[in-house]
């Protein structure tokens, strides 16, 4: 009977004492497994173990490259152990995970991407398990703590797929997403943006480091919705974005930008090269504000409109020289009063394309202004074309022309203008130091590549202390030489 009972005891107090020295053993065991991934184990606390659940209370790893610190709290593992050689996992759940980055600016090198990467293949297997949930996690990072849930359930054992949901908010920024991940190399994503703030964003990117901001801007305000996918499989990788930018405004290199609008849709395809595709059918600007040339006064363009479609190519044999196109359409704004447009513009340009600039109503004393000219006052509305030809390294305007409106205006050039001695200039001069007319044309051709620019100008009009007030037509070409006839 003694060896009977003692046949049982002793393995059950075996038994007993592994169970009860198994979360110190685990520990050494952990530490072993996690080293070659990358991470030190700073800390574990582990609660026993049951035949159906397994749960430790917190966990913290250190990942040195990185200088990153994750801390794990109430990690709770279900199981079913049917018998000594299977056991089958059903559900984990974490109660939150903190990770804390303590970077530097090499973080945003490419090599510690790769590693990054490269760690996450490695670490992230196939979980085999039919649900999980991360009911809290926060990310501390250049001044940002996203903070969020996840949660997601197997739905094939043997792929591996699971089925993802989740949501991420910081201030100014909620994020809701959801997707199938097979592994770390093949996912489908979507996801939702429906709030982000460019100023809080660019506020806390430019408080860690200048050269790191968002884009190179002094101040930026404004928001961003955006919704799309994301797919990745056999290294390669495509998104579809839609979304628009709203009421954004920023100042740069001097230049003013209030109320700027884009609606867009950017596609992207990439593997060994990389396509990136933006359009966008209604961008819009309220006001551009442009800094003084010389004595003269601020340009402000408002209410601009336009056509964009943009491509960005990127070839892995030349990856340092992307290849950007641009392409504008139908663009207009209202600019000195009246409204310019341009047909098309395509960027870079080839020979043979062509481009016109169109000028409606604009206003000479807003544009002589702007100029500064202290020498010259006129009055008068203008309509106008210039029509660009762009071949062989030459820009040239042919056939351009410019017409005041009726009734015409007024035009004085003040004393010191030239100080040609030449009798005709002399006399012209002081025509059209009080000159009052009633149509004004000038036809205008340049060619880039010579420096020339013709206009030919004719006015109709009158100077009253001149021939007595008579009609007067002037027929006026400038070119490289002031050549002049008086009719």
């Amino acid at each position: 009977m003694r060896w009977l009972f003692a046949s049982f005891a002793l393995p059950a107090t075996i038994l007993f004492s592994t169970w009860l020295a198994l979360p110190y053993v685990l520990k050494p065991i952990m530490a072993s497994w996690l080293e070659p991934q990358g991470f030190l184990l700073e800390e574990v606390t582990i609660e026993r173990p049951t035949l159906n659940h397994f749960k430790i209370l917190s966990l913290s790893l250190y990942l040195p490259h990185l200088q990153r610190t994750y801390t794990l709290n109430d990690i709770y593992l279900q199981y079913v152990i049917p018998d000594l050689l299977n056991t089958e996992v059903y559900s984990l759940t974490i109660g939150s995970i903190k990770v804390v980055d303590k970077l530097s600016p090499s973080f945003f090198e490419a090599d510690e991407t790769d590693v990054d990467t490269a760690i996450a293949s490695e670490v992230l297997p196939i979980i085999p398990l039919s649900y999980f949930s991360i009911r809290h996690f926060e990310y501390s990072a250049l001044n940002f703590l996203i903070q969020g849930h996840v949660n997601g359930q197997v739905i094939d054992q043997g792929i591996g797929g699971i089925n993802i949901n989740g949501y991420a908010s910081t201030p100014g920024v909620d994020l809701k997403f959801n997707g199938l991940l097979t592994s770390p190399k093949l996912i489908n994503l979507h996801f939702d943006v429906s709030k982000s703030e460019l100023q809080l964003i660019h506020t806390r990117l430019g408080s860690y480091d200048s050269t790191k901001r968002l884009l190179p801007f002094d101040a930026i305000a404004g928001t961003v919705k955006v919704k799309g996918t994301l797919d990745h499989a056999n290294n390669k990788s495509s998104a579809h974005l839609v979304g628009q930018l709203s009421n954004v405004s920023f100042q740069h290199l001097g230049i003013s930008i209030d109320g700027l609008s884009l609606p867009f849709d950017i596609t992207y395809s990439g593997g060994a090269d990389h396509t990136i595709k933006l359009r966008s059918d209604n961008f819009s600007i309220k006001k551009i504000q442009f800094p003084p040339l010389g004595a003269g006064v601020s340009l402000i363009a408002k209410n601009l409109s336009t056509k964009i479609q943009s491509t960005l190519q990127q070839a892995e044999s030349n990856p340092n020289n992307p290849t950007i196109t641009v392409q504008i359409e139908e663009c207009k704004t209202e600019l000195l009063g009246g409204q310019v447009s341009v047909d098309k513009f395509k960027f870079p340009v080839k020979d043979h394309e062509s481009m016109t600039i169109d000028f409606v109503g604009v206003e000479v004393p807003e544009l002589l202004s702007v100029i500064g000219s202290e020498q010259l006052t006129m009055s008068g509305t203008i309509d106008g074309r210039l029509p660009f030809i762009f071949q062989d390294d030459n820009t040239r305007v042919k056939n351009g022309w410019a017409q005041v409106r009726s009734p015409g205006g007024h035009l004085a050039i003040k004393p010191g203008v030239s100080e040609l001695p030449h009798e005709v200039i002399t006399q012209t001069l002081a025509v059209l130091s009080d000159f009052y007319y009633q149509s004004l044309r000038s036809n205008i051709e340049f060619s880039s590549k010579s420096g020339s620019l013709i206009l030919t100008t004719n006015l109709l009009g009158y100077n009253p202390d001149f021939m007595e007030g008579k009609q007067i037509s002037l027929n006026l070409t400038i070119e490289e030489i002031l050549s002049i006839t008086l009719e």
